[in-house]
């Protein structure tokens, strides 16, 4: 039968087939050779059916499960590619690609809860991991876990820490200090979010000490200002984390001072609104008004947060007695959106 498809002679194949599956109904040869064929001829449904059949009947083969976990991937079948998964790492728990492909699907589909366990499993199997560290953190904080989650971020942290002193002693340091300062900059956003501004700036002042950023690595800028393409944005989005921190902690002018890499920039509002609009919130929190008005003015050439620009906008014309100015600034956010 496997000759006579291999010289495309379908209608033997599929006598001889039907043939070993009256003699022996559990084997799962034929299903997948059965599958071969349909796929062959365009009936991708109909192949998977066969495949997951002849995947039952495998047994203990984990390259059957793993086979058509991609073969389901590749065709959009996200939920069965997962329970494929499923019964591959219930064979071989090990696995980090397939952890890595099941936390990736459950990420994308929501599932905070279930991604745990696979990310939990990678973090043990590979420390080092900046990445697996951080959806681990997010998926925790998704679900309320936030000790849990700074906790993870910590040890992630120390194990990028140490990679990083190894690379540079062996004069191997490849993405190390970039892992250090993307986990530092998640590990920082929990801590912000928790109002622990002097931890914030305590993990800054060890990164500064232990692996302080290449600077050509945050983006090169030209004569104009503009940066270019290639740019890792870590660096940037910590100096905005030490500016936050200060001036939570009524130190304005060291605030200024770590945003100044950020706002001296010509393409800050392109390349990093984001950090623009958090600067500018920041300045409005802690009453700022007038600097920060500045900032959403300028955000304003952004698609970005455009009805939170224009209430924000509201406010700070507001504080400024500039009231007529605030009533339009919130009338183009309930142009936006009226149920703003």
């Amino acid at each position: 039968a496997t000759m006579a498809y291999a010289f495309h002679d379908f209608h033997t194949a599929r006598e001889l087939l039907l043939e070993v599956l009256r003699q022996a109904p559990s084997l799962p040869h034929p299903y997948h050779t059965f599958g071969l064929m349909y796929e062959e001829r365009g009936s991708i449904d109909q192949a998977l059916k066969l495949y997951l059949m002849a995947a039952q009947l495998s047994g203990k083969d984990a390259s059957a499960w793993k086979n058509l976990a991609q073969l389901y991937l590749k065709h959009g079948y996200s939920s069965k590619a997962l329970y494929c998964f499923g019964r591959l790492l219930a064979l071989t728990p090990d696995d980090v690609h397939a952890l890595w492909e099941q936390a990736q699907l459950l990420l994308r589909g929501g599932h905070f809860k279930k991604v745990l366990e696979p990310l939990g499993a990678l973090t043990r199997l590979r420390p080092a991991e900046a990445v697996v560290a951080q959806q681990l953190a997010h998926a925790l904080t998704q679900v309320g876990r936030h000790e849990k989650a700074l906790q993870v971020l910590e040890e992630a942290l120390h194990a990028a820490y140490t990679a990083w002193e190894a690379g540079e002693e062996e004069g191997e340091e490849g993405n190390e200090a970039r892992n250090v300062a993307d986990v530092l900059n998640m590990l920082l956003e929990v801590l912000l979010g928790r109002y622990d501004f002097d931890g914030g700036l305590e993990r800054i002042e060890e990164w500064k000490a232990r692996a302080p950023p290449d600077e050509s690595a945050s983006g090169s800028q030209d004569e104009s200002g503009a940066s270019s393409p290639a740019m890792w944005r870590a660096p940037i989005e910590i100096a905005v984390k030490e500016g936050v921190c200060h001036a939570y902690l009524k130190k304005a002018a060291k605030a200024d001072a770590a945003w100044a890499p950020l706002l001296t920039r010509a393409d800050r509002v392109q390349h990093y609104a984001d950090c623009v609009y958090e600067v500018a919130r920041t300045r409005l929190a802690v009453g700022r008004h007038a600097h920060a008005l500045c900032l959403f003015d300028e955000l304003l050439q952004s698609d970005l947060y455009q009805e939170a620009v224009h209430v924000h906008r509201g406010v700070c014309l507001r504080e400024l007695s500039r009231h007529g100015e605030a009533a339009q600034a919130y009338g183009r956010a309930l142009a936006r959106d009226a149920s703003a």
